[in-house]
C-alpha cells in the first residue's frame, strides 16, 4: 500500500486555501457567515493558514436542524471558517482517496452522482435477473472514530495532517458518528466503506455491484448466491460496527421494477417513483402560489424548475413532464 507524507504543507498553502475559501462559499455567497469572513478575506485566511501551521487551530460549535428531504434528517452546519479547512483537506486528500475507488462506487465522486449510478442499475437490469438491495442502518450515526481513523491513518504517514482530521473527526465531541454536512464527512464516510467496496468485488467475485453512499445493490441471476451473499456481507460490516437495516434489505426480481434513487427501474425502462411524482407536482404548485404572493423571484422559480426538469430526463417521463408543463402558468392576477 502506497503511504503518503508531507501532505500538510499543501493543505495549508496560501493558494489551497483560498482556493477551498472559493469553493465552500459556492451558492451561498450572500449568506451572513460568508459575508463577514469576506470582508476581510485575506486577513481572515492568513490567521486561519497561521493557525493550522502552529497547531492552534479548534474547530467552532455546530448549528444543528433538521429537514425533511424525504425523510427526517438532522444537519450539522460547521461555522464558515471550519467548512474552508474542510475544503483545504478534501482538495489535496479527494484525488488521493478517489483513485482507490472502485469504478461503482457513485456517491460524491466527480463524474459519478445519483444519475450515472441510475444508468448503471438500469445496465445491469437488463443483464440479471434478480438485485439484492441493502441499507446500512443508520450509517453516518454508526461510524466508530476509531475505525474510521485506523483506515484513514493507514495511508498517510503525516503526523501533523492526521492531528487535524482528528480535530474535524471528534469535532462532535463523541466516539462514534459525523455530522451531516460537511464535505469531509461525506469523503470519511465514503473511504469508511471502500474496503468493503473491494470485498465485494475481489473476494465475493460479485460483478454486478454499485453503491451510492450507504445505499448498495448486488445483482446476480441466483437468489441463492444473494442469500449467501448478504449472510458474508452481514459478518464483514458488523467487523467495523456497521449492521443492515433488515427491513429493507431483500432481494427482487428485475422483472417487476426495483426502486433505486427516486425512480423505479425496469429491463426495459425506468419511471419516477410515485412518491417523487407528487413531490414535483406539490414544488410546481407551491411556485405558483409564492409567484402570485409576490415572495418569490422568477430566476429562483427558473432554476428550480430546470433542475426538476434536468431531474425527470433521467426516466421515461415524456408525458409527466408535458402534463407539468401545460398545468405551470406562473400569474400575479
Amino acid at each position: 500500500m502506497k503511504t503518503y507524507k508531507h501532505l500538510f504543507e499543501e493543505v495549508c498553502s496560501f493558494e489551497n486555501i483560498l482556493k477551498a475559501s472559493k469553493n465552500a462559499q459556492k451558492g451561498k455567497r450572500f449568506t451572513a457567515g460568508v459575508l463577514t469572513f469576506n470582508y476581510q478575506l485575506e486577513s481572515n485566511l492568513l490567521t486561519l493558514r497561521d493557525e493550522l501551521l502552529a497547531g492552534t487551530y479548534i474547530p467552532g460549535n455546530y448549528r444543528t436542524f433538521y429537514i425533511f428531504d424525504p425523510k427526517h434528517r438532522k444537519i450539522s452546519a460547521a461555522p464558515y471558517r471550519d467548512r474552508v479547512v474542510h475544503h483545504a483537506v478534501c482538495n489535496i486528500l479527494v484525488p488521493i482517496w478517489d483513485r482507490q475507488m472502485i469504478d461503482d462506487n457513485y456517491a460524491c465522486r466527480k463524474g459519478k452522482g445519483s444519475h450515472e449510478a441510475i444508468t448503471r442499475f438500469h445496465q445491469f437490469a437488463r443483464r440479471y435477473d434478480y438485485v439484492l438491495k441493502c441499507d446500512i442502518r443508520k450509517f453516518f450515526d454508526s461510524i466508530d472514530h476509531a475505525t474510521l481513523k485506523q483506515l484513514l491513518f493507514k495511508q498517510l504517514r503525516d503526523l501533523r495532517l492526521n492531528r487535524l482530521l482528528d480535530l474535524i473527526i471528534e469535532s462532535t465531541h463523541s466516539s462514534v458518528g459525523l455530522p451531516l454536512g460537511n464535505l469531509t464527512s461525506q469523503w470519511f464516510a465514503n473511504m469508511y466503506l471502500n474496503h468493503f467496496d473491494h470485498y465485494i468485488k475481489e473476494t465475493l467475485r460479485c460483478k454486478g455491484y454499485i453503491r451510492y453512499m450507504d445505499d448498495f445493490v448486488i445483482f446476480s441471476d441466483s437468489k441463492v448466491e444473494l442469500r449467501e451473499v448478504k449472510t458474508r456481507i452481514t459478518d464483514y460490516l458488523c467487523q467495523i460496527h456497521l449492521s443492515l437495516h433488515d427491513r429493507k434489505c431483500k432481494t427482487w426480481p428485475l422483472v417487476n421494477g426495483v426502486s433505486f434513487l427516486g425512480f423505479k427501474i425496469y429491463p426495459t425502462h425506468r419511471v419516477l417513483l410515485k412518491r417523487n411524482v407528487h413531490r414535483v407536482k406539490r414544488r410546481f404548485a407551491y411556485f405558483q402560489r409564492a409567484f402570485k404572493a409576490r415572495t418569490i423571484s422568477t430566476e429562483t422559480i427558473r432554476v428550480s424548475v430546470a433542475s426538476w426538469l434536468g431531474h425527470l430526463k433521467w426516466g421515461d417521463t415524456y408525458r409527466l413532464k408535458q402534463n407539468l408543463l401545460e398545468r405551470f402558468v406562473l400569474s400575479r392576477e
